[in-house]
């Protein structure tokens, strides 16, 4: 805790000498060769670390602009979520928001006693989830349906289906082309074009089809 409490120290130090901050990524630069750390007892072994607070960091790199636009930057997405959390009723997307509202509000806190949101990867995933709020924020304040009906595919007819229209269309007299075939598949349209030889008849036990027959009219 006392190393901490220097390096926040520190990073006070330069924003009193600095009002527009002493640069982006500057702030171990300036503690090792401005002398600050020496000033605020941090040990020489740590001087090539950082302060453990985003806000902290902030104002000493960007000075007093840089850590307003920071905090608008931070509250923005999660007004958003909270309010449109709440305005969404029974809507799955008002719990959704409500989740990343609570997440971004941890991260936040979070952000006082560390500075990870400096890192590339962590950034990454703290964008994605801006891009997630502002999206169903939008979506709810345009009105757009939670639900939208997904089209399925109509399943293809199985050879024994195929077989049951053929014979249905041969009792009624109405070939299963009459209808252009909707329904039955394209490989079982071409089946039931094929020669009345070439499928082989079924009867009783005692009817036993010929040679003839089974040839397949070959």
């Amino acid at each position: 805790m006392r190393t901490r409490a220097q390096f926040e120290n520190a990073a006070s130090l330069m924003l009193d000498e600095h009002p527009l901050g002493v640069g982006a990524n500057h702030f171990t630069l300036m503690l090792l060769t401005r002398g600050y750390g020496a000033r605020a007892e941090v040990h020489w072994s740590q001087q090539a670390a950082i302060v453990h607070n985003v806000y902290l960091l902030t104002a000493a790199e960007m000075g007093y602009l840089g850590v307003i636009a920071l905090i608008i930057l931070f509250l923005t997405p999660l007004q958003s979520a909270i309010r449109y959390s709440f305005r969404a009723g029974r809507d799955r997307r008002g719990d959704l928001l409500l989740g990343l509202g609570v997440g971004l509000a941890t991260f936040y806190a979070h952000s006082f006693f560390e500075w990870t949101w400096r890192l590339t990867e962590v950034s990454y995933v703290y964008w994605i989830v801006v891009a997630m709020v502002a999206s169903l924020a939008r979506d709810l304040r345009e009105g757009v349906p939670g639900r939208v009906a997904i089209p399925t595919r109509q399943r293809a007819p199985r050879p024994l289906e195929a077989s049951a229209v053929r014979s249905a269309g041969e009792s009624s007299g109405t070939p299963p082309s009459a209808n252009g075939g909707r329904g039955i598949h394209r490989s079982h349209q071409s089946l039931l074009r094929l020669p009345s030889r070439w499928f082989i008849p079924v009867g009783p036990v005692g009817d036993l089809p010929t040679r003839e027959a089974t040839s397949f009219g070959l």
